[in-house]
């Protein structure tokens, strides 16, 4: 203020920054200044004299009782005649705005706010708020007076009763109403709400009795778009439609709540929904911690089926994103046209500007500067198709489309503060942010009554923890937990009174009392029960042990007689075995020997074999030399014979010749003038045969079958290959291919030489081949009669050892038995029954 009043007295402000040193002194120039301000008084500041002289000032003078009559009564029989309610009901529009106005007159006066009752504050919001409220309800659910009466006291103790911190104030509520209802209505007030009369005493005198005055939309199917606003009158179907949503909210949610809705919980869920339920309903919940704000809260959305929204706090959360928070809030309230319901806890305010922003947008709908040009340009195009199916655009100009916009941020918005009255913050932040009382429904959670105590004492009590425990202890653990609390609180009453220091017994430590208990108590019945165990146990263990005694002597007198026959089964089997293993042994030598035999023919054998094979190793190289050279001889080689055979030289005539003797064929038998005798020619048949591909074929297999041929004929081939006139150089210079056919047949006469001369050496290796052949069948014969032998002697240490293992095994146990019986003897008497009074004593003292 003194900022702005050096403003009119000097025409600016000083500027103290360095860059400005030379010029200072910021002027304000052609500006007009038009403030605005509440009655000083009531937490508001007076201004000075030095500051309200540059002002003119204007004063809006309250509006009198008989222009408020008018407003209001003009209001309320449009809304009834518009929706066609009957005429007594419309005929009492005048008496319930006489009587809004003379609760709202008397509220005013003498409930004066205070520092411990700083909200306590009335203004024409709340006087409208009573009327609105009336509205909520429709004809069908308003058949007659009495109930507007009671709709209408309903209304009246939700927007100035819910405020009320104690039952002394609410009592004065009471009394209020109850004159009100004389005097205006001319009615009596305990007839009117005779059904609250619990006690039967015929009078509404209590603050409990007037708690069961209830309108809402709770009996609705959960769910269902259309929720009629109707009184409650069974308390049971409340519950019943209450605990419905809870479970409903819970299958949801991924965060279920367990909490208890007993009828203080309900009453309370009841205020918000009905808040939610008005066009810009908003609601100031105070209470302390653990008194279910926050929780109630979220249920009454999920009734009213308006999302929630929250802000995280986390160690970065500043302002840039508290603003970022409030246009994605913004947006979806103002620019998709939802309702939508957010909560803001005392516990979040890291900043005085967050504050400020909620008091700006109870008041007005908007938070100033707020979004950047950009930003509003997107806003007001989201918001232009809305407007026009509305019909509220004219001349379709950012100003008006913004102004729908907050319209609809201030309609479908619903904020829901829920702050602690502990300490002086609370108070400090209602003098300064004013709108928080005055744009706010408020409901004052005060400490849970007996029967809240008793609900969440019986939920947290009643567990599967103690479904062992009677009845009456359930109940009187019930009653000792709410003894404790209500006698904490009136220490704590004690305590302010002396020491002059609040201190706050809140419904958190109430909750942690049940859960100290519960824990408690299953720790102690943890120790109970193994303490029980231990004896049980031990006790147990000595009874069993006496039992077992009497099993082992009994067991010892059936293993001694078949120990002994155990002893002589092994003793006979030990004869019988050592006999057939005289038997084995004998076979085994008998065995041993054969194979000896067997072994030095097979070596005689084997000799003679290799000296065979060392002999043809001599001549198998040069043979397998000629075969491979034959393998190569190719068409065009045997085409090159053909022609040689036309007129062929000597050597190579003679080759041929030669050729077809070792191989057999027939010569051709001519006469010989000449000779004067018959002589044998072969050349024609080598002519025949030698230009035949499989001729040559057949050359590379006569190796096996040389062996056939007769001594003759190998006598009459070698006298060619030792003939003088017949050399190598000549038949090879002749025909490289004949030269094979050479080689060849040197090498398949002495291959023959060779293998004629080894024969009898093979058949003095096959004649003891066929020895070893005869042994070694005999030798089989024994050493299948050995393995049977040795089969059957493997079967007798089998049983042998099984005998054995069963007898040792009988033996350990009978020896266990022995010892475990000579301890048991000397310990089981006294501990048994030392044990067995312990136990006794135990569960006497349990009892």
């Amino acid at each position: 203020i003194e900022l702005v009043r050096k403003f009119k007295d000097q025409g600016g402000w000083f500027n103290l920054k360095k860059e400005a040193k030379d010029n200072p002194f910021i002027s304000i120039k052609e500006s007009l200044l038009i403030a605005a301000m509440g009655e000083p008084g009531g937490g508001r500041t007076f201004i000075t004299p030095r500051f309200q002289r540059h002002f003119n000032l204007i004063a809006f003078a309250e509006f009198d009782d008989l222009a408020m009559k008018q407003i209001f009564t003009k209001i309320l029989e449009w809304y009834f005649s518009n929706n066609r309610f009957s005429a007594d009901v419309i005929s009492f529009v005048p008496k319930v705005v006489s009587g809004t106005l003379e609760m709202y007159a008397r509220v005013s006066k003498e409930m004066k706010p205070t520092p411990l009752r700083s909200h306590y504050t009335f203004n024409l919001r709340d006087f409208s708020k009573v009327i609105l409220g009336i509205c909520l309800i429709d004809k069908d659910h308003l058949p007659g007076t009495d109930v507007l009466i009671r709709l209408w006291a309903h209304e009246t103790l939700r927007v100035f009763g819910d405020r009320l911190i104690n039952d002394e104030d609410r009592l004065w509520m009471l009394g209020a109403l109850k004159d009100t209802v004389k005097k205006v209505f001319g009615l009596s007030f305990d007839n009117v709400f005779s059904h609250l009369d619990t006690d039967r005493n015929g009078r509404i005198e209590n603050v409990d009795e007037i708690r069961g005055l209830q309108f809402a939309d709770i009996l609705a199917p959960f769910g269902t778009t259309i929720r009629p606003y109707e009184e409650v009158k069974d308390p049971t179907k409340v519950q019943v439609a209450c605990d419905d949503a809870l479970e409903q909210y819970n299958l949801s949610s991924p965060k279920p709540m367990n909490i208890v809705l007993f009828s203080f919980a309900i009453e309370h869920l009841l205020r918000i929904s009905r808040i939610l339920k008005q066009p810009g309903g908003n609601a100031l919940l105070v209470g302390v911690g653990g008194s279910g704000r926050q929780s109630l809260t979220k249920l009454s959305s999920t009734i009213t089926d308006f999302p929630i929204k929250e802000i995280e706090i986390t160690k970065g959360y500043g302002k840039m994103e508290w603003h970022e928070d409030m246009k994605d809030l913004l947006k979806k309230a103002g620019g998709d046209g939802a309702n939508i319901v957010f909560v803001f806890t005392d516990n979040q305010i890291k900043d005085p500007l967050f504050l400020e922003d909620i008091n700006n947008l109870l008041n007005i709908g908007e938070i100033p500067n707020l979004y950047p040009a950009d930003e509003k340009a997107e806003v007001c195009e989201k918001v232009r198709t809305a407007c026009r199916q509305e019909k509220k655009l004219q001349n379709e100009t950012m100003a008006q489309l913004y102004a729908f916009f907050v319209e609809r941020c201030k309609k479908l918005l619903h904020i829901v503060l829920c702050f602690s009255p502990i300490g002086d913050m609370f108070r400090e932040r209602i003098r300064n942010f004013p709108a928080l009382v005055n744009c706010c429904s408020i409901d004052w959670f005060s400490e849970w009554p007996t029967d809240g105590l008793n609900s969440v004492a019986r939920k947290y009590l009643f567990t599967e923890e103690m479904k062992d425990t009677t009845e009456d202890v359930k109940l009187g653990c019930v009653e000792m937990c709410k003894f404790v609390h209500e006698t904490s609180k009136k220490k704590a009453e004690e305590f302010k009174k002396i020491l002059k220091r609040q201190y706050y017994i809140t419904p958190s430590a109430y909750i942690g009392l049940l859960n100290t208990f519960r824990e408690l108590l299953m720790l102690k019945r943890e120790e109970v029960r193994s303490k029980k165990d231990k004896y049980v146990n031990g006790y147990n263990c000595l009874v069993d042990t006496e039992a077992k005694v009497k099993e082992m002597e009994k067991q010892m007198i059936e293993m001694k007689p078949q120990l002994e026959i155990k002893n002589k089964e092994c003793g006979e089997q030990k004869a019988i075995l050592e006999v057939e293993n005289a038997k084995a042994e004998k076979q085994k030598e008998s065995v041993a020997a054969d194979e000896k035999v067997v072994n030095e023919m097979a070596t005689k054998a084997n000799a003679i074999a290799s000296e065979c094979q060392a002999e043809l190793d001599k001549v198998l190289p040069e043979l397998n030399k000629a075969l491979k050279k034959l393998d190569l001889i190719k068409p065009k080689d045997i085409a090159d014979i053909k022609q040689l055979m036309k007129s062929p030289p000597d050597p190579i005539r003679k080759v041929m010749t030669v050729l077809m003797i070792l191989l057999g064929y027939e010569p051709e038998k001519k006469f010989d003038v000449e000779k004067g005798k018959n002589v044998y020619d072969y050349w024609p048949k080598v002519k025949e045969e030698a230009v035949k591909q499989e001729f040559w074929k057949y050359l590379l297999t006569f190796k096996d079958k040389v062996k056939e041929t007769p001594e003759k004929t190998i006598a009459e081939v070698k006298s060619y290959t030792t003939d003088p006139s017949l050399k190598d150089s000549d038949i090879e210079s002749s025909s490289s291919v004949i030269f094979i056919v050479w080689c060849f047949i040197k090498a398949m006469v002495r291959f023959y030489e060779v293998d004629k001369s080894i024969e009898p050496k093979r058949r003095k290796a096959d004649e003891a081949n066929e020895t070893k052949n005869k042994l070694n069948a005999e030798l089989n014969i024994k050493r299948s009669a050995l393995a049977e032998v040795q089969r059957k002697v493997d079967e007798l240490n089998a049983q042998l050892k099984e005998k054995t293992d069963e007898k040792d095994d009988l033996q350990r146990r009978f020896d266990d038995c022995c010892i475990k019986l000579e301890l048991s003897l000397i310990h089981i008497s006294e501990p048994t029954r030392r044990y067995a009074i312990s136990y006794a004593v135990f569960c006497l003292k349990k009892k």
